[in-house]
């Protein structure tokens, strides 16, 4: 089976409605997992931040238990979800990789390709 650069390029490129389609399922599958929404996380981080300079004493120190507990699962979160998505693109390449006999030595090269004709196009459209 042969292919050229380009249609393996493609091939490896993750489109905008394959990535779309990856998130909602993410979101779908996370919704399930989670007890607290990430949005309420989001409302309370900024209550309980704001709570903490109103208060003192022992409601100031829950207010900012919850605030650091907040931040601390928001950026878990989207840890997960980056990690999650380059895990995917990652598997599909290797998987392009796998089907096509592409070794590592071969694919820097088309890598190289790859960065070259990007920087070419980059150039092109700015000239316009």
């Amino acid at each position: 089976m042969e292919i050229n650069t380009k249609e393996l390029l493609n091939l490896k490129r993750a489109n905008g409605d394959r990535l779309t389609k990856i998130n909602k399922d993410y979101k779908e599958w996370v919704g399930k997992i989670y007890i607290i929404n990430t949005s309420i996380l989001t409302i309370l981080l900024i209550l309980s931040g704001s709570l903490s300079f109103y208060f003192s004493g022992w409601p100031q120190i829950i207010a900012i238990i919850i605030a650091i507990y907040s931040l601390k699962e928001i950026a878990r979160r989207e840890g997960h979800h980056e990690g999650y998505l380059d895990g995917y693109i990652t598997g599909k390449n290797e998987g392009v990789n796998d089907t096509y006999g592409i070794n590592p030595e071969l694919e820097e090269f088309i890598e190289g390709i790859s960065n070259d004709l990007r920087e070419k196009e980059i150039q092109k459209n700015r000239r316009k």
